[in-house]
């Protein structure tokens, strides 16, 4: 249930008209087929962004931010890694499973 109240939509397809209310119905229809799993939560709603928080390059401002950090060095990929395992690399180097 707490993934349902941390999702945070960024880039320009965000901007698609219709995302929002699709997204809502979508994350609603799950939710409803799973009511164990969702205890607690009253309803589905996605919220704007704030004032002054362009969709388009918050995406890129965090990803710039993240690389800063000292947990995010295990993500980075060198030329090397690139070069002899191609796009596995970026997999292998990810911080989640995909």
């Amino acid at each position: 249930p707490a993934c349902l109240g941390a999702i945070v939509l960024l880039g320009g397809t965000t901007r698609t008209r219709g995302f929002k209310e699709y997204l809502e119905w979508r994350l609603s229809s799950c939710w409803q087929l799973a009511p164990e799993s969702t205890e607690g939560i009253e309803r589905v709603a996605v919220a704007p962004l704030p004032d002054g928080i362009e969709p388009d390059t918050a995406v890129w401002r965090g990803g710039a931010n993240l690389s800063y950090l000292e947990a995010a060095r295990g993500m980075w990929v060198l030329q090397a890694d690139w070069l002899r395992k191609g796009p596995m690399a970026a997999r292998a180097a990810a911080g989640f499973a995909w």
